[in-house]
């Protein structure tokens, strides 16, 4: 009797510990940031940040990242385009595509203009992993 309630205790401490050390991760769920309006921020592949309690946005996907490496003479810059998911308290998710060439780095979505004023990291010989994507976004309210 006292072997199995020692075994009961045993497995649900390490129960706690590894449920613990998984929210510790960040398993679960993305993390999330309150960047300001107008001001610059980074937001990582999987992330989401909330802009005053009214837009939530999520870096999606890399949809295509051609931009020419870094150590490599290219007759074109190439391009790369990323997905954003958006939504309000009150509307329904929407995804929205923009990109690293001027006219393909800007999208309205509501009264919300959203910029990519970079995506790093810029490719070296290939494309970076997945998982090491950032966008530098600036996000501004519009006149209504």
């Amino acid at each position: 009797m006292k072997i199995s309630r020692l075994l009961l205790l045993l497995s649900a401490t390490l129960l706690a510990t590894l449920l613990t050390a998984c929210a510790l991760a960040g398993a679960g769920g993305p993390i999330t940031q309150e960047p300001q309006l107008g001001v610059p921020f980074t937001l990582k592949i999987w992330e989401e940040a909330i802009l005053d309690e009214e837009l939530t946005i999520w870096f999606e996907s890399v949809v295509s990242d051609n931009r020419c490496p870094q150590n490599v003479e290219c007759i074109v810059a190439g391009l790369a385009e990323i997905t954003l998911g958006v939504r309000t308290p009150s509307g329904d998710p929407a995804l929205l595509t923009l990109g690293t060439e001027p006219g393909t780095d800007t999208v309205t979505f509501q009264n919300y203009t959203i910029q990519l004023s970079a995506l790093n990291p810029y490719p070296l010989d290939i494309s970076p992993p997945l998982e090491d994507y950032e966008a530098i976004l600036i996000i501004t309210r519009t006149n209504n």
